[in-house]
C-alpha cells in the first residue's frame, strides 16, 4: 500500500516538472499573447529572376491563359488569383516560374507564394491581361 502512495507521489512530481518545462518554453516564445517566430527561423521566399514580366507570363500560362483569370490581388507575399476553370490550371508550369509555392484553396482561386515582389509580379501580370 505504501508503494502505491510513493509511486503516486513520484508520478505527481514528474507531471509537475513536465508542466513547468512546457510553461517556460511557451512563455519564452510568446510576446503579449502572440507567438513569436525568431528571424533566423523564418522562411524568406525570393524569386530567382528579377524579370517580373517573364515570371508573370509563365504564371499566366500556368493559370490557363488570360481567358481563365477573372481577377487578382496581392496579400503580403501572395498573389491571390480568381480563376474561371479549375482544370485549366497547371501547377507545375506555375512552379517553373520560380515561385515559392501554389495553393488551391477553392475551385475558383489560386494562391501563388511569390515573396516580397508579389506586387511587382501582379503589376506585370495585370499589364499582360490588359493587352
Amino acid at each position: 500500500m505504501d508503494n502505491q502512495y510513493l509511486l503516486f507521489a513520484l508520478l505527481g512530481i514528474v507531471v509537475l516538472a513536465a508542466a513547468f518545462i512546457a510553461y517556460r518554453h511557451f512563455r519564452k516564445n510568446f510576446d503579449s499573447g502572440k507567438y513569436v517566430i525568431k528571424e533566423e527561423d523564418k522562411l524568406h521566399i525570393t524569386l530567382e529572376s528579377t524579370d517580373f514580366q517573364k515570371v508573370a507570363s509563365i504564371i499566366l500560362e500556368g493559370l490557363g491563359g488570360m481567358e481563365n483569370v477573372s481577377g487578382s490581388e496581392t496579400d503580403g507575399s501572395r498573389m491571390k488569383v480568381a480563376i474561371r476553370k479549375y482544370e485549366m490550371v497547371d501547377e507545375k508550369k506555375i512552379r517553373s516560374s520560380g515561385v515559392g509555392g501554389v495553393l488551391r484553396p477553392s475551385k475558383t482561386a489560386v494562391h501563388i507564394i511569390v515573396g516580397e515582389n508579389a506586387g511587382k509580379v501582379k503589376e506585370a501580370m495585370d499589364g499582360l491581361l490588359e493587352t
